[in-house]
């Protein structure tokens, strides 16, 4: 997918600001695979370490599309600038029966970031990830809606160091950050 490079949702991505929480909307796969690639590419590129929360097939479509910005993922990830973890394995981590629980989600929040934070050359973490979407297409609607309503579990880095993280939604489907020690192999 070719899209112009002054489109402002790119200039967004690349520098959304400390402490930043941002949406993205999409309609097909490919815009997605664009935007959140976008994302990751530019915060590498700004010495920033970047927190993947994916599930497996999002996954493949998005290291293909780093791959394809250039970016060596095996190096960024041995080096600590690129983190990555299970959506589907994380997302239990955290939840109480069937909702999230903000306090166990926010330890390991904390945690995720400043595991990352070791690996940033600029002190800067960005987080992308889809906890929301899967608590939504496995039919836990009431789930994926406590945080999107409250603001109960996003994450809360409390300096040092900005954090920003980013979701993309489509179709009524969000996708949300999260984090914990489940990474995808």
């Amino acid at each position: 997918m070719t899209v112009p490079v002054s489109s402002p949702w790119q200039t967004l991505l690349a520098h959304p600001g400390p402490d930043g929480h941002l949406v993205q909307l999409y309609q097909d796969e490919g815009f997605f695979g664009e935007a959140v690639s976008h994302f990751a590419t530019q915060g590498v590129a700004q010495g920033d370490a970047v927190i993947l929360v994916a599930t497996q097939p999002h996954w493949d479509l998005l290291a293909d599309c780093l791959a394809d910005k250039g970016l060596d993922v095996v190096a960024l990830r041995r080096h600590g600038q690129l983190l990555l973890l299970d959506a589907d394995a994380t997302l239990p981590t955290f939840l109480v029966r069937t909702l999230p629980d903000a306090p166990t989600f926010k330890a390991l929040a904390r945690a995720t970031i400043a595991q990352a934070r070791t690996g940033s050359r600029s002190g800067r973490v960005r987080w992308w990830g889809e906890m929301v979407n899967v608590l939504f297409v496995t039919g836990n609607g009431r789930g994926s809606t406590s945080r999107s309503h409250s603001g109960r579990w996003a994450p809360t880095p409390r300096r040092p160091g900005p954090c920003t993280s980013t979701r993309c939604a489509s179709r009524g489907r969000t996708s949300s950050a999260a984090g914990s020690a489940s990474a995808i192999t």
